[in-house]
């Protein structure tokens, strides 16, 4: 019986020892603890200009160049030999065309135009010559187009060649590189209260108009030709 009892608390001694155990989790270096990776963003390099290697402006919107004023002449002065476009045209090949009738004019410059709207709410017919960068009006309602004297000429403002325009220029700019104008305000049409703003030079028999909405053409501009 003794040895029966010695047996059972043998037994017993071993089951409480496992089970004193005490299970630890592994130990944990706060020091070496990977950061999770983190994603990079690829950057596109700013368009520069090739030449100084400065980033060139761009458009905000589209994120493309903004066209940039070429290089202005100090020298320049405005006059009948001026090229106006850069088809070639001087001022004074558009001021003799205000010699010629309607018939005789579209016969000397050839049937490469099409029709278009002219005038500001576009109830003229315009005769579009886009290679020259130029669109004829004529006065066809009160004469027949072949006996139709010329009335204005539109010039294509991004196609003008008069020391380095762009069509993002306002008054102030213009002056400074074809010299000091007069701005005249009119009524575009009588009864609206609604002006024009015409940047106006004189040569020789015609009048150069760069013509706008706002007093200082802020917004833009249109140019053209009339008889003085």
């Amino acid at each position: 019986m003794r040895k029966v009892c010695m047996f059972v608390l043998a037994i017993a001694i071993m089951v409480f020892n496992g089970c004193d155990k005490t299970i630890t989790s592994e130990p944990t270096d706060s020091n070496n603890i990977s950061p999770e990776p983190i994603a990079s963003e690829s950057v596109t390099p700013e368009p520069t200009d090739s030449a100084t290697g400065t980033p060139e402006p761009t458009d905000s919107a589209t994120g493309t160049p903004e066209p940039t004023a070429r290089p202005k002449d100090k020298n320049y002065k405005l006059s009948g030999d001026s090229i106006i476009l850069r088809s070639g045209l001087k001022i004074s090949d558009l001021e003799n065309y205000f010699e010629l009738e309607g018939g005789k004019l579209l016969q000397k410059l050839g049937n490469e135009y099409e029709i278009v709207g002219a005038g500001v709410e576009e109830t003229w017919d315009g005769y579009y010559f886009k290679k020259l960068g130029i669109t004829l009006v004529f006065n066809d309602y009160d004469y027949s187009l072949e006996e139709a004297p010329l009335m204005w000429i539109d010039c294509d403002d991004d196609k003008l060649e008069l020391n380095g325009l762009t069509p993002d220029m306002n008054f102030k700019q213009i002056q400074e590189r074809i010299g000091n104008g007069e701005i005249v305000k009119e009524e575009f049409q009588e009864g609206t209260g609604e002006y024009e703003y015409d940047l106006t030079y004189i040569i020789g028999k015609v009048k150069l108009i760069f013509g706008s909405f706002t007093n200082d053409a802020r917004n833009g501009y249109w140019v053209k030709i009339e008889c003085n």
